[in-house]
């Protein structure tokens, strides 16, 4: 019973820690060798990521689940004169296996290789 109880803090630590594991969406693109601007433009239009009311990129849950992208939260205290408040910093991660998927889907937008 007291596991059922920690089972949502659980899932948050779990969901956290494996971001650390994953990269950003620059890296992914970079990696993929795919201008990052270009894939993120080609996410929207498929609709793989949204702009969330922060204007920032968010996969929707379909693919979260998928296991291809995570979105964990980042909160940060920052100083203000009414005193401390948390910021979020939250963006968009790509795991292995979206990495992989980023690369077959949108092979055609990659940069050939130097010769």
């Amino acid at each position: 019973m007291r596991y059922i109880a920690q089972q949502p803090a659980v899932e948050f630590v779990d969901r956290y820690a494996s971001a650390e594991s994953c990269l950003s969406l620059r890296d992914s693109a970079k990696r993929l060798r795919i201008p990052p601007m270009t894939l993120n433009r080609s996410l929207v239009e498929d609709r793989v990521l949204f702009r969330n009311p922060r204007k920032v990129l968010e996969p929707y849950a379909d693919f979260i689940q998928r296991g291809l992208f995570v979105f964990p939260p980042h909160l940060v205290p920052v100083k203000k004169p009414e005193g401390e408040v948390m910021k979020d910093f939250s963006q968009t991660r790509v795991t292995t296996a979206g990495v992989v998927w980023l690369g077959e889907r949108y092979a055609h937008l990659s940069a050939p290789l130097p010769h």
